[in-house]
């Protein structure tokens, strides 16, 4: 069954005449090679196993599912099976399409189309790095969203309950884990510089000084940590650091020693951070974040 697109939800089934049996039921983003839905595909195992009886009508996931292929296999049914329907309960964030875009170029407009409705996907309770494996809140994932999603809906609760969030497991040093509410404990170090950088985002957007205030002392910590890492040369070194995870992103970078790509992360934060402290009046740090940019 092909729903045409990517779709987040809960699968109803309405059964309308079966005996016994059972219904296996796969998921896939896409197909594979030769046509067909991979339910296993990079290790999310989306499947269900329906166990019918003959007084089974209507059926529904307890999980979400996000998927645009599904197929579904008959095992051991010694009569045929009438099926009414196959839909989906759809589950978003509630977004309005507040903001548009429109040039001459059909593609274009297609893709912001496209790129819309797969954040709209990306969002729930919380922004997530995606809809089928991990359903995560990263801060590198977050940021960019957060971003798209002043353009295209106007909301800003979600990124600041996710700016809240994410700080929630900042330790006494001031570095905190690069996905929460979650029980893993990745050690992203980059994503606590673009978690100083999604605040300043969220102030130049809004406005809103009351979260900058509220989540002020969580800056000050992280960029003290920060500090605390760097050599003499005021650059942060990764030499050493074992239980570091130096994301980036997926690039084939070198991920040792004083590294350019983490440093120029760095840089940016102190300079959000240079804006963000005068912005609640406290000069004297402004002055010293300002300074360590400088050097």
């Amino acid at each position: 069954v092909d729903f045409g697109k990517e779709v987040v939800g809960y699968p109803n089934i309405e059964i309308d005449k079966a005996k016994e049996g059972i219904i296996d039921i796969g998921y896939s983003e896409a197909l594979d090679k030769d046509g067909n839905v991979n339910p296993p595909e990079r290790g999310i195992n989306q499947a269900d196993r329906l166990i019918v009886s003959k007084d089974l009508k209507n059926w529904s996931t307890f999980n979400r599912r996000a998927f645009r292929y599904m197929q579904l296999t008959f095992r051991s049914f010694n009569q045929p099976v009438s099926i009414k329907t196959i839909s989906l309960d759809f589950t978003s964030y509630p977004v309005k399409y507040k903001g548009s875009f429109e040039c001459s170029d059909a593609l274009l407009n297609k893709i912001w189309k496209t790129g819309r409705y797969t954040l709209e996907l990306c969002m729930q309770d919380h922004f997530e790095d995606c809809p089928s494996r991990e359903h995560a809140q990263y801060p590198g994932d977050m940021r960019v969203e957060a971003l798209e999603k002043h353009s295209a809906f106007g909301d800003t609760k979600l990124i600041a309950k996710g700016l809240r969030q994410l700080v929630q497991s900042q330790d006494k040093d001031g570095w905190f884990k690069a996905v929460y509410p979650s029980g893993t404990n990745h050690k992203i170090v980059d994503y606590c510089a673009v978690w100083v950088m999604a605040l300043c985002d969220y102030y130049l957007y809004t406005g809103d000084l009351r979260l900058v205030k509220e989540l002020y002392p969580n800056l000050c910590k992280v960029m003290d940590w920060f500090k605390k890492q760097t050599d003499e040369y005021k650059l942060i070194n990764a030499t050493n650091k074992k239980d570091w995870w130096v994301f980036i992103n997926w690039g084939d970078i070198e991920k040792e020693g004083e590294i350019t790509a983490f440093n120029c992360f760095y840089y940016k934060a102190l300079l959000d951070a240079t804006n963000l402290a005068l912005a609640v009046g406290d000069k004297k740090k402004s002055n010293e974040f300002n300074q360590l940019r400088k050097e």
